[in-house]
């Protein structure tokens, strides 16, 4: 008898496990192109947000104006151009951007240089095995972009 209710409570852990699993990589993509956000009004920035996971940006134009971007994340509405700014993140080759959990499956392809990540006030990686630490170490907060030119990501720092 504790053998069957064993092996119940043990199946049950492994289809609970499954299923989270198989969510983990559930994304849908979007690609924000420069004229997307040049056609916008002079007042008005493409807001970004982040408290609803499910969705990952792509920018992959040179000449995407990121001062029209904002991201709400829990800490509130930030410009992005500033986080890019203030993370020295590298625009050439394009951005991707999501929830650190939505950015699983869009990390870096080069192996990067370390397995280790750096994290001041923003936290960096370099390499798909190094940032799929940071991921895990929980140390973002909702935002999560990677630079498609350097292999680098960023995130700003969990409060």
């Amino acid at each position: 008898m504790q053998t069957k209710a064993l092996a119940t409570v043990l199946l049950a852990v492994v289809v609970v496990f499954s299923a989270w699993l198989s969510s983990c990589g559930r994304t849908s993509t979007e690609t924000v192109s420069a004229a997307t956000l040049s056609q916008l009004p002079a007042s008005k920035t493409l807001e970004i947000d982040l408290t609803k996971p499910g969705t990952v940006y792509t920018f992959e134009e040179p000449r995407t104006n990121f001062s029209r971007v904002t991201l709400r994340t829990a800490a509130g509405v930030k410009p992005f151009a500033d986080l890019l700014q203030a993370s020295h993140t590298s625009l050439r080759g394009g951005l991707v951007l999501g929830t650190p959990r939505d950015m699983r499956n869009h990390l870096p392809t080069a192996p990067g240089g370390t397995t280790t990540f750096d994290c001041g006030v923003f936290c960096q990686c370099n390499g798909g095995s190094a940032c799929l630490d940071l991921i895990v170490s929980g140390k973002c907060g909702s935002a999560f972009w990677c630079s498609q030119d350097t292999n680098s990501c960023f995130c700003v720092v969990e409060p």
